[in-house]
């Protein structure tokens, strides 16, 4: 067999060896946490967040949002693996808020490579009001490759009509279509918003930590429900397993072709 005819086979068979392989990222892991004082005269919200590594990071900014305010803090140029941050927030409601309110927590921050990172942390902020929430939310999650859909299950437990507005809380790795939408909900009804994610830099193995916050009103009390999901990026081969199957069978093939041709080649 000539070198040239060689290669021919030899480039075909490195390509589907390399494309049944998987390649996964170093995941900075990162654990954080809030607390919320609200009895207080002036109510707090605290963060604890710890570096677990593998890497230090650069950069951190945490940044709280609730309906009244978004406050941000610039905590150190580098966070180094193992060391514990910890930030404090005021919250300033506005007068006669009365009901249960979304705090968002984000720490932004780079890896060495330079590329932005988030963790967040959502939870609620209480005015006057314990009663069970009205809305059940729930949502399992998602397998991304390129894009997918990730759906919300929403049940009004209730006995009043009600407007809930849906909103993905999310890192930049992940785009998302519409970040917030609007579904009417009859009493005793249920329905399934569904979220068009895309992935723009997310690492193959990583699961994607998302939030959906989810408000409404009823008799003039605010409310809001949340829960916490996670976005699994899978590989070519994982969202479509018969591709797999396929590129082993190409590959077979190949080999045979290239053991005849040797064995077989004309003088």
């Amino acid at each position: 067999m000539t070198k040239h005819r060689a290669i021919h086979f030899i480039v075909p068979v490195l390509l589907i060896v390399l494309f049944l392989g998987n390649a996964h990222g170093d995941q900075v892991r990162v654990r954080s946490g809030i607390a919320i004082e609200s009895s207080l005269p002036v109510p707090e919200v605290r963060v604890l967040s710890v570096n677990d590594g593998p890497q230090d990071v650069y950069e951190l900014k945490v940044v709280m949002e609730t309906p009244w305010k978004t406050s941000e803090t610039l905590v150190r140029p580098v966070w180094a693996v193992n060391e514990e941050n910890r930030v404090l927030f005021n919250v300033s409601p506005d007068p006669g808020s009365k009901g249960r309110y979304p705090v968002i927590v984000e720490l932004m921050f780079r890896d060495r490579a330079g590329i932005p990172m988030n963790v967040f942390e959502v939870s609620t902020f209480s005015m006057g009001h314990n009663d069970q929430p009205d809305i059940r939310l729930s949502s399992k999650g998602s397998r991304l490759y390129l894009s997918d859909d990730l759906e919300v299950m929403l049940v009004n437990a209730g006995k009043e009509d009600l407007t809930v507005n849906c909103r993905l809380v999310h890192p930049p790795s992940i785009a998302v279509e519409r970040e917030t939408m609007e579904t009417q909900l009859k009493a005793s009804s249920s329905a399934t918003p569904v979220f068009h994610i895309t992935n723009r830099y997310a690492a193959i193995g990583n699961v994607v930590p998302v939030y959906v916050v989810a408000e409404y009103r009823k008799v003039g009390i605010h409310d809001t429900v949340f829960t916490k999901t996670g976005i699994t990026v899978v590989s070519y081969r994982e969202a479509y397993p018969w591709v797999r199957g396929l590129l082993w069978i190409l590959l077979v093939l190949s080999g045979v072709a290239a053991l005849r041709l040797f064995y077989h080649q004309t003088p």
